[in-house]
C-alpha cells in the first residue's frame, strides 16, 4: 500500500482505500485466490446445513389474464388508463397517492451519503418540470435555440394530439402489420415460388401430364411476371433502382428450381441483356481515383451511379462466362454436356454477342472479343453463325479501328495456332472490314522520306540544340492537331493500316500454306475485294501464284475457286496493275472455257461471281478486246443463258444487251444468214480468238422469246428489236423494257429475281384455256379402217357416259 500510494503521490492525484481494496479483490478473483460473495456463501450452506434449512415450498400462483384483470378493475379507472395512454404520457400517475396519505416534497439525500451530484438534482429538476408540462397533456417538441444578448433562448412547440379509440388504434396496427407482411413478400426475390408449388401438390394422388404442365406454365408465368418487373423498373429509374440488378443476376446465380432451372436463368439473362443495351453508355467510363480531391455532391453521385452499373456489367458477363462450361473445348473432356446446359450456353453465347454488336466501344469489350473468337472454329452451327453475324457486324461499323484490330489480332493467332486447319467462318468475317481507303504504297513512301536524310540534315539533327527544338516543334504540332480534331484521323489510320497488314499476312498464308484448305475460298474473296490496297511490288508474284493454282493438275482445286482465281487477277489488272507487263489473254481463254461448266443446279450460285468477271474483265475493257473476242463471249452468254433458270437467264441477256449496245459491229450476230464472213463456228475451241464466233448468229434468242418467265421474254425480245408481238393466247407482250428494269446491271438481275425463296416474281397468272369458237361433230362411221372406227366408238360411248356428249372432228 506504500508503494501504491507513493506512486499515486508521484503521479499527482490520491486513490481513496475502498477503490484501491476493489482493485485488490478483483485482480485477486482473476488469478483464483479469492473466491466470491455467491460461492462463499453456497459454501456455508453445505457446511451448516442445519442453520438454514430448506424453505417450504410454495405452490405457484396462476397468473392472471387480461380479461380477469380488465374485470377486477372499475371503469372509471380503465377508461383513465385509455386516455393517458392516448396521451403518451404516464408521468401525471405520479400525482396521486394509491395509499391514502399525502406524500410530501422528496428529501435530498446529503452528500454524506457519498452517491449525491449535481447530475442528479438536474435530473429531479427536469422531471418536475416534465410533471408540470403534462398537466396539459399535450406533447413537446423543442425547436433550435436562439442565441442573443443575453443568452441562449429555448423554445419549444405543442404537438397537436389525435385521440383514437382504443379499437381504432388496434385496427390501425393490425393494418400496418398487415401491410409490412406485404412489403416483405414482394421483395423476397424467390416468393416461395417452390413452396407454393409444393402446397399445391397432393401427393397422395398421382399427377396427370396436363396437371404438371399447369403447375409448371404457372410457375413460370410467376418468375416471368417478377423478372419483367424488376426489368422495367430499372428502365423507368435507372438512378435510384438499380439495386434490381443484384435481383435479377440472382436467378443466373442461385440455383433455381427443377420445373424453372432452364426457363428462368434463359428469361433473367435475356431481360439483362436487354436492359443493358438501353443503359450502357457509347463511351467507356475510365474510374480515376483521386483520394486527395474533393468532388462536388453531384460529381461523386455521378460516379457512384457509374460504378455501380459497371461492376454490376462485370457481374453479368461473369456469370455469362460461366454458362458457357458446356460448350466449351477442354482437354480430355468425354463426357458429353447436358442439352439444358448446351441451351442455356447458346443463349449465353447470343446475349454476349448482341451486347458485343450494340456497345462494341464500352468497358469489357475486348474481353468479349477475346471471349467470342475462338466460337468461330466451333463444331456447333448455331454458334458459328451468331458470333459469325455479331463480329461481322461490328467490322463493319467500326470507325475507330480499335476494336477490329483486336478482332483481326485474335484471328490471326487463331488461324496460325490451329495451321489453318479451321472454319471458313474465321476468314469469311473479315470481307466485311473498312479497309478501302487505306494505302499501303503511301505508308511505306511516308517512312521512306523519314529514313532519307541528307548530309545538311545529318548535321543539323546531331545538334543538340536543335533536337530540343526539334521536339518542341513536335509537341506543339500535337497540341494543334487535337485542337482540330487531327489526332483522331490518324490514330484511326494507323490502326486500319496495322489491321490490312494483318488481313494480307493472313491471305498470302494460305495461299502459300494451305492452297486446298477450306479456307481458299473465303482468302479468294478477300483478295478481290481489297486488291487495291496491296503494294504493287506484290503483284506479279500473286499472279503468278494464282496462275498456279489454275495449271496444277495434281490439287485440281474446284469451279468456283477457279472464277474466283481469275476474279482476283482481274481486279489487280484493273487498278495500279494496268501498267504492269502482264498478258491477260491466258485468263480470258480459262473463262470462256468455264462458262460453259456453269449449269442449273448446285453450279447455280457461280454464275453470279462469272457475271462480276464478265463485268470486270470484257464490259469494262471492251475497247482493248479484239472483234473475235467480243463476238465469242456473247455467242457464248447466249448459250449459257439457255441453261439456267429465270435469274440466270436474266442476267446473261442483260450483259448481251450492254455489249451490242456499245459495239454496233455485233448486230450482225442477230441476222440469220451464215454466209457472212469466212469459215465455221467452232463451239468445242477454248480459245475464243479462234472459235469463228464472228459466223454465227444467237439463235437462242428465238428460243428465249418464248420462255416461261415473262421478263425473260421481254428481254429477248427488246434485244431481237421486235416489240408488241401478239400471241395465241391474245396476251401482248410488249418488247420494250421497263425504264427500273433498263437500269440494273446483272448481278442486281440476278439478286432480285432469284427463286431461293420459292417464291415467283412476278407472280404467276391462272393458266390458258382454249375454248372453241363453234362446235363441231365427228362421225365414226367414216372411217374405213374398222379397228379404228370399234375404238373411236367405244371412246365416244365412254366420254358420254362421264361427261353427257363429246363432238370431235377428224381432220
Amino acid at each position: 500500500m506504500a508503494k501504491a500510494s507513493k506512486k499515486g503521490k508521484g503521479r499527482g492525484h490520491k486513490i481513496s482505500k475502498v477503490k484501491r481494496t476493489n482493485q485488490i479483490k478483483t485482480k485477486l478473483m482473476k488469478q483464483g485466490k479469492l473466491k466470491g460473495k455467491g460461492n462463499r456463501h453456497m459454501s456455508t450452506i453445505c457446511r451448516n446445513p442445519k442453520k438454514n434449512p430448506p424453505k417450504p415450498e410454495v405452490p405457484p400462483v396462476e397468473e392472471a389474464s387480461d380479461d380477469d384483470m380488465q374485470d377486477m378493475m372499475d371503469k372509471d379507472d380503465i377508461q383513465f388508463l385509455k386516455d393517458s395512454s392516448a396521451a403518451r404520457s404516464y408521468k401525471i400517475l405520479k400525482r396521486f397517492n394509491f395509499n391514502g396519505r399525502e406524500e410530501g416534497p422528496r428529501r435530498k439525500k446529503t452528500k454524506a451519503a457519498g452517491e449525491d451530484s449535481d447530475d442528479e438534482e438536474m435530473e429531479e429538476k427536469y422531471e418536475e418540470q416534465r410533471q408540470d408540462d403534462s398537466e396539459n397533456l399535450k406533447p413537446q417538441r423543442e425547436l433550435l435555440p436562439i442565441k442573443t444578448k443575453d443568452g441562449i433562448i429555448r423554445r419549444t412547440t405543442t404537438e397537436p394530439v389525435i385521440k383514437l379509440k382504443p379499437e381504432k388504434v388496434v385496427q390501425l396496427i393490425e393494418n400496418a402489420g398487415k401491410l409490412e407482411e406485404k412489403e416483405e413478400e414482394e421483395d423476397d426475390i424467390d416468393l416461395g415460388l417452390e413452396e407454393a408449388a409444393d402446397s399445391k401438390l397432393d401427393l397422395s394422388q398421382p399427377l396427370t401430364m396436363a396437371k404438371m404442365l399447369a403447375l409448371r406454365h404457372e410457375q413460370v408465368s410467376k418468375y416471368r411476371l417478377r423478372i419483367g418487373c424488376l426489368a422495367s423498373g430499372v428502365l423507368e429509374d435507372p438512378v435510384n433502382k438499380l439495386g434490381n440488378l443484384k435481383h435479377l443476376l440472382s436467378f443466373l446465380k442461385d440455383k433455381q428450381p427443377t420445373e424453372v432451372a432452364l426457363t428462368a436463368p434463359r428469361l433473367a439473362a435475356i431481360s439483362l441483356m436487354e436492359v443493358f443495351k438501353d443503359l450502357l453508355p457509347e463511351y467507356q467510363i475510365k474510374n480515376v481515383e483521386e483520394p486527395n480531391v474533393k468532388l462536388k455532391k453531384e460529381t461523386l453521385k455521378l460516379r457512384t451511379e457509374e460504378n455501380m452499373l459497371l461492376s454490376s456489367y462485370k457481374n453479368f458477363l461473369t456469370h455469362l462466362e460461366k454458362l458457357l462450361g458446356p460448350i466449351l473445348k477442354r482437354r480430355g473432356q468425354k463426357n458429353q454436356a447436358s442439352p439444358p446446359g448446351v441451351r442455356l450456353a447458346i443463349v449465353a453465347v447470343e446475349c454476349m454477342s448482341q451486347l458485343l454488336e450494340a456497345r462494341p466501344y464500352f468497358n469489357f469489350s475486348f474481353n468479349l472479343v477475346r471471349l467470342l473468337v475462338p466460337f468461330l472454329n466451333h463444331s456447333m452451327l448455331p454458334v458459328r453463325s451468331t458470333v459469325a453475324k455479331s463480329i461481322s457486324q461490328v467490322l463493319k461499323d467500326d470507325k475507330k479501328g480499335e476494336v477490329s484490330f483486336e478482332i483481326v489480332k485474335r484471328i490471326n493467332a487463331l488461324v496460325r495456332s490451329k495451321k489453318h486447319a479451321v472454319r471458313p467462318e474465321c476468314v469469311s468475317v473479315l470481307l466485311t472490314l473498312r479497309i478501302k481507303d487505306v494505302n499501303l504504297d503511301k505508308e511505306k513512301e511516308i517512312e521512306k522520306k523519314h529514313k532519307k536524310l541528307s548530309k545538311k540534315e545529318r548535321f543539323l539533327s546531331s545538334s543538340k540544340r536543335d533536337r530540343k527544338r526539334a521536339k518542341r516543334w513536335e509537341e506543339l504540332n500535337k497540341e494543334l492537331l487535337e485542337t482540330k480534331a487531327e489526332e483522331n484521323r490518324h490514330t484511326k489510320q494507323r490502326h486500319f493500316t496495322e489491321v490490312t497488314k494483318l488481313v494480307f499476312t493472313i491471305f498470302f498464308r494460305v495461299l502459300k500454306s494451305a492452297p486446298t484448305s477450306a479456307l481458299l475460298t473465303a482468302t479468294l474473296e478477300g483478295l478481290a475485294k481489297f486488291a487495291h490496297c496491296i503494294n504493287v511490288e506484290f503483284y506479279s508474284d500473286l499472279v503468278n501464284v494464282l496462275e498456279g493454282l489454275l495449271k496444277d493438275e495434281d490439287n485440281k482445286i474446284s469451279l468456283r475457286h477457279q472464277l474466283l482465281c481469275i476474279k482476283t487477277v482481274f481486279a489487280i489488272l484493273s487498278g495500279h496493275g494496268e501498267f504492269l507487263t502482264i498478258d491477260p489473254m491466258r485468263f480470258y481463254a480459262q473463262l470462256y472455257r468455264n462458262l460453259m461448266k456453269i449449269f442449273i443446279g448446285r453450279k447455280q450460285e457461280d454464275l453470279k461471281v462469272a457475271l462480276e468477271i464478265m463485268n470486270d474483265a470484257v464490259m469494262r475493257k471492251r475497247k482493248s478486246l479484239s472483234q473475235q473476242r467480243l463476238f465469242a463471249f456473247t455467242k457464248r452468254l447466249c448459250t449459257v443463258a439457255l441453261q439456267q433458270q429465270h435469274n440466270g437467264a436474266l442476267g446473261c441477256l442483260q450483259l448481251v444487251k450492254s455489249l451490242i449496245e456499245f459495239s454496233r459491229s455485233l448486230d450482225t450476230l442477230l441476222e440469220p444468214d451464215p454466209s457472212v464472213g469466212q469459215g465455221v463456228y467452232m463451239p468445242l475451241v477454248d480459245d475464243p480468238e479462234y472459235c469463228n464466233a464472228k459466223n454465227t448468229a444467237v439463235y437462242e434468242l428465238l428460243i428465249l422469246r418464248d420462255h416461261y418467265h415473262p421478263l425473260v421474254r421481254d428481254y429477248a425480245r427488246h434485244i431481237l428489236k421486235r416489240p408488241n408481238i401478239e400471241q395465241e393466247t391474245g396476251e401482248i407482250v410488249s418488247g420494250v423494257l421497263p425504264q427500273s428494269i433498263e437500269k440494273m446491271s446483272a448481278t442486281e438481275l440476278f439478286d432480285e429475281y432469284s427463286p431461293a425463296d420459292v417464291q415467283f416474281n412476278p407472280a404467276t397468272t391462272a393458266p390458258f384455256h382454249f375454248k372453241p369458237k363453234q362446235r363441231v361433230f365427228f362421225v365414226p362411221s367414216k372411217v374405213k379402217n374398222v379397228k379404228l372406227r370399234y375404238l373411236l366408238e367405244d371412246i365416244l360411248d365412254e366420254e358420254e357416259s362421264s361427261e353427257g356428249s363429246l363432238d370431235l372432228v377428224l381432220a
